[in-house]
């Protein structure tokens, strides 16, 4: 399963995966609770930048407003479309997932919120991008540690941002990973 909130970006995933029935593309957002959002999606002259649409005006054009990412970077060329979007939460869905990747420029917290049920009931492993002090926070009440793969090794704390996503993993998932002998919080897949 697949949410995609961006209308263009989902439709290119339901034309993607059209003939595969394992997969299904829901053309909305994920969030705490249940409604319709706000989202914005930047362009910069004839370049749809579909991947940074975000819930905030600022967010979605923050990267491309960095006077030092675009060489000549002209602020007219800059427009940012405002969709009304329906969200729901993780936990509507009523899934047992065994992953849960959550990347949402900002909003991860909010969409782990809204899977709160989820990540008790079927403790999955979660691969989150960006995470922060305050995403660790809540799913380790959960039962969650977090952990960065690199090189082929999981170790024990958060991603540095070059390289996007940590994993959080419980007592059950880390029990599938295998635990590298001498060398405290490093493990490899096993």
């Amino acid at each position: 399963m697949a949410f995609e909130p961006e209308p263009l970006s989902a439709e290119r995933l339901k034309l993607r995966f059209s003939g595969d029935r394992s997969v299904s593309i829901f053309p909305c957002a994920l969030g705490a609770k249940p409604g319709t959002i706000t989202f914005f999606v930047p362009s910069y002259g004839r370049w749809a930048c579909d991947g940074m649409a975000a819930t905030s005006r600022e967010a979605a054009t923050e990267w491309l407003n960095d006077g030092g990412r675009m060489y000549r970077f002209d602020q007219s060329k800059l427009s940012v479309e405002e969709h009304r979007i329906e969200c729901h939460t993780l936990d509507s869905f009523a899934m047992s997932p065994s992953l849960i990747k959550v990347h949402a420029q900002g909003a991860e917290l909010e969409i782990l919120r809204g899977s709160e049920h989820t990540l008790r009931r079927h403790k999955p492993a979660l691969m989150c991008a960006f995470a922060s002090d305050e995403i660790s926070e809540f799913v380790s009440d959960i039962g969650y540690r977090p952990y960065v793969f690199q090189n082929g090794h999981f170790m024990s704390g958060l991603a540095p941002r070059s390289v996007t996503f940590t994993w959080y993993l419980t007592d059950d998932n880390s029990r599938r990973v295998q635990i590298e002998a001498g060398s405290p919080g490093k493990a490899v897949l096993s």
